[in-house]
């Protein structure tokens, strides 16, 4: 269905240094899709995206090296885009997130973007490993740059390992988005991070963290 294409991941440098503001569980890298193509972005056009997770902090203490994290999100329904000059923002309905496990050994996992996102989810180790429901998504593009990011609220539910995140109220899913262009089949490409959402006089949106570290 879709390719497999370069991705671009945001340097966990820049991130472990706000720590006061951020603290990550999960890195990852994906790609993603909407109904009909973005942009443009029509109302009930649905976003999905999938890919992998490439590390996890404490307290997951889960095995990168004997299995493979892949995840995928979907049910995001777009309401629409605002367009203001170049920057093209599109706000998303309440969604759903899951996180699957694959074993490496023997002979590794069939984990292929050309089919996905039925691929990502058979897992062979742990189907449910870990669910959580996106109280709130967006997705900000820049049309000249084919840069952005999206960003989305997401509170675990359920899943083997949810009570290792003790009772957090919930976490930051946010990426960085293109360049380069993706393939036909696919809208953005992205990498970035889970984190706990900060809370009160320290709250940061993943933009204004962002541009903490631009030069």
């Amino acid at each position: 269905m879709r390719r497999l294409l370069p991705v671009l991941v945001l340097g966990l440098i820049a991130l472990s240094a706000v720590g006061a503001f951020a603290d990550t569980i999960i890195s990852y890298n994906g790609n993603s899709w909407e109904t009909g193509g973005f942009p443009p972005s029509i109302v009930g056009d649905e976003f999905q995206a999938v890919g992998d997770v490439t590390d996890v902090i404490f307290p997951l203490t889960w095995d990168t090296v004997l299995y493979q994290y892949t995840w995928y999100a979907w049910d995001l329904f777009s309401l629409g885009e605002s367009v203001s000059g170049d920057e093209v923002t599109v706000l998303y309905t309440t969604g759903q997130y899951q996180i699957y496990v694959d074993d490496f050994f023997p002979l590794g996992t069939d984990r292929d973007y050309a089919n996905a996102p039925a691929t990502f989810t058979d897992a062979t180790a742990d189907p449910n490993y870990l669910h959580g429901n996106f109280n709130s998504f967006k997705v900000v593009y820049n049309t000249t740059s084919n840069t952005g990011n999206w960003e989305g609220t997401l509170v675990f539910d359920s899943g083997t390992f949810v009570n290792s995140l003790g009772t957090q109220d919930g976490y930051t899913f946010a990426a960085t988005v293109g360049p380069p262009f993706p393939p036909v089949g696919y809208d953005l490409e992205g990498g970035g991070d889970i984190f706990l959402t900060p809370t009160g006089t320290e709250s940061k949106t993943w933009g204004a963290i962002k541009g903490l570290y631009q030069d």
